[in-house]
């Protein structure tokens, strides 16, 4: 025998593996690894490979057998020695590069910070610890161990650990921990004068650290020591990540307060200086040199010049320019430390020093100096970036007092030092303003301030100004750290004085005709206590600053005062006085002019007046700065007024826009209205509005065609409602903390082109349905959620989406298109406002129902929810229902629905598509299409093939899906290119008894008969291609499933992909197809038999196993290649059948062959194990040729 080893005499290998030979054919050999005795040998073939061995030393030893007994007489033998090399250490307890803090010391009494390593290593007897050239050896146990009072140095600590095993060792860990340290971050040596110098000291540690008895000292280019501050009075408390500022005694003129000062005036930084902190033990802790010095960390920084000074980086990028006020690392810290001097200082104009007192750094959101710019004190103007004031804040002139309104900027409020610094000059008359030059000699606002909150509209009231004078106003913020810019100045008035008697008013009552008529403030308040009307002829202005107020109902009560405008309406009012309409009992504005006392009598309410009409007036007609409080606000009526920097607010409608009128809304706010815009049969422009606390900001009825751009509403009930025969144009507007956050809709949309938004969520409250001659366009990243069922007569009924003209939901990559449920906070937000504590579930809604509609695409979009199982109504169900319509459905995903996609079209294609968590993914009803490139993952069911489908299903991949459905006989679905995997139950069932017309079965999927029986009826032909699995369930009382072929059989397998019949229980074939694992076991005759009645059935390279067998009546099929095992019977020839079966094999069944009354060829085949081979029974006349029968007991 002659053994060739795969291995080396020494190596470190744990797996060994040995081929070897005899000179004498037929030998056999006896192999034994390690063994005392001849005992231990056993028989072994070549190669023979070992694993696992233990370390040391091992042999292997064989000898041979030959055919005619005789033993070999010298065994060979190899003996190796295995020698582990261990793997390198790894450090658990720290990370490589980890920063380490002081406050880690196991040991605080001892110099130094020292710590504790722990660590694992594989195969090691010890760990060697090499630091700063000394060595220390570790022992392991088990696999750990532990380094204690590891002493590290402020800064970077480098060492390196080995493993030992024996003589062997390990790769080396180069480990590095950085022990975190008081780092001098900025030094200036002079500025104002020689001496106006300073040291700041930054702590980078998580913990404060008390500087008691340190100390500060100078060191000289000639090497010479000096003093700057001694450790007797070096006192204070530098904060965590905070800084610490030392300063001369008398020459600092920063106005950052120092923390401590040089302990004499008599000492003093100069050029070419190192500066070296001690701590309270005399130990280095760091040092700066600078110029031309003498004993720096690494190389000497550069000498900074007057009113510069030596920084510290943050970061090893950062540079001059990103560490100044607008850079990059400006609020990031000092620590960049790598004890060279040269590298970790950048020089900075002008020194910056910091205190205790100063925001520690780094900051993730850093403060940054913002503008605190006064916000014009008057009505909201969203066009303004830095305004958009609650609608309730009421910028307003009094007779003494002027009220501001602004938005403090970012950062205000960086600490809780932040403050204003408001400021007013009276403004003589033809002069300009010029506070910002003479600020100190202006008045300055002491009381009534609000603190500085960030991103918050705050308001202040001067008081105690003069009647009818003009003044000067500006104003800056202080954040805690720095000042911002002064505001832009206004230039504001106080009204005149008015005596607020509660009689004091001018009456406009009856018919402006054929005359100009001009309302001025000297007659405030103007008083309607009817309806009043500018007719055609005639023309009203109002000017700024006029207050017009509308009595009570009148004629007992049945009509509203009002002010009706058929000719020309001048209402423009300014920033600063603005034209306001209001209620007779509104005492906010100009006092309590109906006399009733205020507030004795009732508030104002919504809708105490009528309405402002303009009924076909003039285009030209322009309404700015007006207020409209408490009335019906105005109406639009077939006119084309613009409205601009105006309010809304208490009404019952802001806006009321009908019959054909276009008006232009801009940079307006609507607040508290009961519907804030109301538009039908009309267009117009409303963008840059403020819409708040509404009941219902937007309503869009039939005909409304609006461009509703660039609007922010906050804090509505409802935003909007809408119905489908709307055409608006939607873009740039935002929304928050809205009660309902989204359009309500339903109804039909019966003609034209509607268009769907992503600015909003839709809710479909009610059926919404699109008609035959209408198209909806719904754009990407549009949210359409859909209400629950709601119960009516005995049925729940599900809310549907009734597509029967153009649906387009043309998505994109990033901007899905989302159709889901009410609950469904993920897309959308919290839509129906429960905080999240309802949760959506499948079947929440019904469908989205395509019938015979023009045209339908779906495209990178999302179906949630949806497909109630109680919304059967007209034949095909699904989230999404197709039927009689042409679709095309990709980049689409089905998510947790009830059914989640019926199709019953003839023009379909769905690609690239996700079916995920579905209780069915797809229903295909009838028609013709394609499916392709699509994952179908953790379903409860995939398929639901009805007859009538013809289907190419292509290139899709199955994952983890409780089962995957089934297949009625009467379809024509081609399958090719699918993948399986992680499915439970991982076969299509065949549903049907009866097959009329050709079937195909392809090698995709594993296709399963139950218990019942599948008859293919004469003329019609059943197809199975290579490699295709068909199970056959379980026995279900009297009944096994069963295959009769009247007409036409072809299963023709491949060699290597044989096509096979067998049970459900059988893992071996198709794997483990009804999802059991290994519980249960296929046994003969779990199903019935395939029953040949056809004269044309081909087998070939088919495996028939654990049935009753394949029995042929009456009928000649041709039989090659094939396997019959663990069957009944094999075959069962009978009624004068004639088959020819050749080249085949009878494997461990009852009775292999079995013919009677029939004839017909046996030839070329093999029996084994079997219990009976041949059963010839009367009238047999088999040709049985050829054979081979092994093994078998008969």
């Amino acid at each position: 025998t002659t053994i060739t080893p795969r291995l080396e005499k020494v190596t470190d290998s744990q797996e060994a593996r040995f081929e070897f030979f005899s000179s004498k054919e037929g030998s056999i050999f006896f192999c034994c690894l390690d063994c005392i005795d001849n005992e231990e040998f056993e028989e072994c073939i070549s190669p023979q490979e070992y694993s696992e061995l233990q370390e040391g030393e091992h042999t292997f030893r064989i000898y041979s057998e030959d055919s005619l007994g005789n033993i070999e007489e010298t065994t060979q033998e190899f003996t190796w020695t295995i020698e582990l090399i261990p793997e390198p250490p790894q450090i658990i307890s720290h990370k490589n590069g980890a920063d380490i803090e002081p406050s880690e010391d196991v040991n605080p009494e001892i110099s130094g910070v020292q710590i504790t390593l722990e660590g694992k290593t594989e195969k090691a007897q010890k760990v060697v610890l090499e630091k700063e050239g000394e060595i220390e050896e570790i022992e392991v146990e088990e696999g750990n161990f532990r380094i204690e009072n590891l002493t590290l140095r402020p800064g970077k600590n480098t060492f390196t650990l080995k493993a030992l095993r024996g003589e062997r060792v390990s790769e080396p860990l180069i480990f590095t921990l950085n022990l975190l340290h008081i780092l001098i971050s900025e030094v200036q040596i002079s500025g104002k004068n020689s001496s106006d110098e300073f040291v700041e000291l930054y702590n980078p540690t998580a913990s404060s650290i008390n500087l008691e008895n340190w100390a500060l000292k100078r060191k000289t280019s000639s090497g010479k020591e000096y003093l700057l501050v001694s450790s007797s009075k070096f006192k204070g408390i530098i904060p965590s990540h905070g800084y610490f500022l030392i300063t001369h005694p008398t020459g600092y003129k920063g106005s950052v307060t120092p923390d401590l000062t040089y302990s004499s005036a008599s000492y003093s930084l100069s050029k070419d200086n190192t500066i070296i902190l001690y701590n309270e033990r005399d130990e280095i802790v760091d040092k700066v040199g600078f110029g031309d010095c003498s004993d720096p960390e690494g190389m000497c920084a550069p000498n900074p010049g007057d009113f510069n000074s030596l920084e510290r980086r943050a970061e090893n990028t950062s540079t001059s320019e990103s560490m100044a006020q607008e850079g990059q690392d400006y609020w990031l810290g000092n620590s960049y430390d790598t004890d060279n001097n040269s590298e970790n200082f950048v020089l900075k104009q002008n020194g910056e020093p910091q205190n205790s007192d100063s925001i520690s750094e780094p900051q993730d959101n850093p403060p940054t100096e913002i503008p605190g710019r006064i916000i014009n004190p008057e009505i909201d103007n969203p066009a303004d970036p830095l305004y958009h004031a609650p609608a309730q804040s009421y910028p307003f002139t009094t007779e003494s007092s002027i009220k501001l309104v602004w938005l403090a900027g970012e950062k205000a409020n960086v600490s809780s030092g932040a403050y204003y610094d408001l400021i007013y000059k009276k403004l003589e008359e033809n002069k300009t303003c010029q506070i910002i030059t003479h600020w100190q000699e202006a008045t300055k606002v002491s009381e009534g301030l609000p603190t500085p909150q960030e991103g918050e509209f705050q308001e202040a009231i001067i008081s105690g100004l003069e009647p009818n004078t003009s003044y000067c106003i500006a104003l800056k913020t202080f954040n805690g750290k720095y000042f911002s810019k002064i505001s832009t100045p206004i230039i504001t008035k106080t009204l005149k004085e008015y005596s607020g008697d509660g009689a004091h008013y001018t009456i406009l009552n009856g018919e402006l005709k054929n005359t100009t008529l001009t309302l001025t403030p000297e007659n405030n308040p103007y008083y309607i206590p009817r309806r009043y009307i500018v007719e055609k002829d005639a023309t009203l202005i109002i000017k700024p600053g006029t207050v017009i107020k509308f009595g009570p109902a009148y004629d007992w009560g049945s009509h509203p005062t009002s002010l009706y405008v058929k000719g020309k309406m001048i209402s423009q009012g300014t920033k600063m006085n603005p034209i306001v309409f209001t209620s007779y009992r509104d005492d906010e504005i100009l006092g309590d002019t109906n006399g009733d006392g205020t507030g004795l009598v009732t508030n104002p309410q919504p809708s105490d007046w009528g309405e402002i009409t303009l009924k076909e007036v003039e285009n030209e007609t322009i309404l700015s700065n007006i207020i409209v409080r408490y009335g019906g606000g105005i109406k639009i009526t077939n006119s084309s007024p613009t409205i601009t920097n105006s309010k809304f607010e208490y009404n019952g409608y802001g806006l009321f826009i009908k019959e054909k009128a276009s008006p232009i809304i801009q940079n307006c706010s609507f607040f508290q209205n009961s519907t804030a815009f109301y538009i039908m049969d009309s267009s117009g422009i409303l963008e840059n509005s403020l819409f708040k606390e509404n009941k219902k900001a937007l309503d869009l009825n039939s005909g409304a065609a609006p461009k509703i751009l660039n609007n922010n509403f906050v804090s509505n009930e409802l935003i909007g409602n809408f119905v489908p025969q709307s055409f608006p144009q939607i873009q740039g507007n935002t929304h928050s903390q809205n009660e309902k956050p989204y359009i309500s809709i339903s109804g039909k949309l019966y003609s034209g082109t509607s268009t769907w938004y992503p600015d909003f969520v839709y809710y479909i409250s009610g059926d919404v349905t699109v008609e035959k001659d209408a198209t909806l366009i719904i754009k990407p990243g549009v949210v359409v959620k859909v209400g629950l069922k709601y119960h009516y007569g005995w049925y729940d009924w599900p809310v549907n989406f009734c597509i029967n003209g153009t649906l387009l939901v043309q998505g994109e990559e990033g901007a899905p298109i989302v159709f889901t449920s009410i609950r469904d906070d993920e897309y959308g937000g919290d839509s129906n406002g429960d905080g999240g504590e309802s949760i959506p579930v499948k079947g929440d809604w019904g469908r989205v129902v395509l019938s015979k509609a023009q045209e339908a695409v779906f495209s990178h979009s999302i179906i949630r929810y949806g497909g109630s199982s109680s919304s059967y109504v007209g034949g095909v169900v699904g989230a999404l229902s197709v039927t009689e319509t042409p679709v095309k459905i990709e980049n689409t995903t089905f998510e947790h629905n009830c059914l989640a996609l019926g199709v019953g079209a003839q023009d379909f294609e769905i690609k690239d598509s996700t079916f995920i968590s579905n209780s069915r993914a797809i229903t295909f009803w009838e028609g013709q299409g394609t499916l392709e490139d699509s994952l179908f993952k953790e379903n409860e069911k995939v398929f639901n093939f009805k007859n009538g489908i013809s289907l190419e299903v292509l290139n899709n991949r199955f994952e983890k899906n409780e089962e995957m459905g089934v297949l009625e006989l009467a379809t024509n679905v081609y399958f090719e290119g699918n993948i399986l995997e992680g499915n439970k139950k991982s076969y299509l069932s065949l549903v049907g008894n009866l097959l009329k017309n050709d079937l195909t079965l392809y090698p995709d999927f594993v296709y399963h008969i139950s218990h019942y029986s599948l008859r293919v009826d004469k003329g019609n032909t059943l197809t199975l291609k290579p490699g295709t699995v068909v199970k056959f369930g379980e026995k279900h009382r009297y009944d096994r499933a069963n295959l009769t072929i009247n007409g036409t059989l072809l299963a023709q397998g491949e060699q290597n992909s044989p096509v096979v019949f067998t049970s459900i229980k059988d893992d071996e074939y198709g794997g483990d197809s009804n999802g059991d694992g290994e519980e249960s076991v296929p046994e003969q005759g779990d199903w019935e038999k395939i029953t040949l009645k056809g004269d044309e059935t081909i087998f070939n390279n088919t495996i028939v196993r654990y049935g009753m067998g394949v029995e042929i009546m009456n009928s000649s099929p041709a039989i090659t290649n094939s396997k019959f095992e663990h069957n009944f019977y094999g075959v069962e020839i009978i009624d004068n059948s004639s088959p020819s079966i050749a080249n085949s094999e009878f494997f461990n069944n009852s009775t292999a062959f079995y013919i009677k009354d029939s004839s017909g060829i046996l030839e070329n085949s093999l029996f084994k194990e079997n219990e009976k081979a041949l059963y010839l029974n009367s009238g047999a006349a088999p040709k049985i040729l050829n054979n081979s029968f092994v093994s078998n007991k008969l």
